[in-house]
């Protein structure tokens, strides 16, 4: 997420735990951030990328 934002797109955090979240805060100052569980996620919104590490188990 890091060199995302760094390459100057805009990032949004998004995690069940506020632990990370505050993670993402601390590193990713600036950024939106959101705690929420992804199966009840609603954003309303589009995006042009989604990167969704240790999210999905098949």
């Amino acid at each position: 997420a890091r060199y995302v934002s760094e390459c100057g797109y805009a990032v949004t955090g998004v995690d069940s735990s506020p632990a990370m979240i505050a993670k993402f805060r601390a590193r990713l100052p600036g950024q939106q951030t959101l705690v929420s569980d992804m199966r009840t996620l609603c954003l309303g919104r589009l995006f042009h990328g989604v990167l969704a590490w240790d999210s999905f188990f098949i």
